[in-house]
């Protein structure tokens, strides 16, 4: 009889031990998806944020560019595409490799990221310039030539 009740002890102890493994595993599975999920909020996050220059994330296609895109009216004489062309021409004479664009296009599939991109757009003014993603509207030479170093 004592050996039965032996058994039975061992038996409850058992189960208890593999519950309590198992309430251990889901909760260590649970932090280490909390934890996953963090850097895609945290990134999310730091493209809310404007850069120290002012520049704010534009584009994720145009991160791996190592061209600094300037955006301006093709063949336009206004005083907004003179001051883009001399842009490209000063950053040029610095070796920074520079693209003229007349328009850019998107595609979103987050419509909180085609609010925030146009948010940020509503109020840019010519030239736009984008480095590596992050965009800025008529930003100075020296603006440009802080983002490009950050961004290398």
């Amino acid at each position: 009889m004592k050996l039965l009740v032996l058994l039975g002890k061992l038996a409850l102890a058992a189960v208890v031990v593999a519950a309590g493994l198992a309430f251990y595993g889901k909760i260590k599975q649970a932090q280490a998806n909390s934890q996953s999920s963090r850097p895609v909020a945290t990134a999310k996050a730091a493209r809310d944020q404007l850069s120290p220059d002012g520049f704010f994330f534009f584009s994720e296609t145009e991160t791996k560019n190592p061209r600094v895109i300037i955006m301006t009216p093709a063949n336009c004489p206004s005083a907004p595409a003179k001051r883009a062309q001399a842009l490209a021409d000063l950053l040029g004479q610095d070796g920074v490799p520079t693209e003229m664009r007349s328009g850019i296009s998107l595609a979103f599939t987050d419509p909180e990221e085609a609010e925030r991109v146009n948010r940020h757009m509503s109020n840019a003014d010519i030239p736009i310039v984008i480095v590596r993603g992050w965009a800025k509207g008529a930003p100075s030479y020296d603006q440009v030539l802080s983002e490009y170093n950050r961004r290398k």
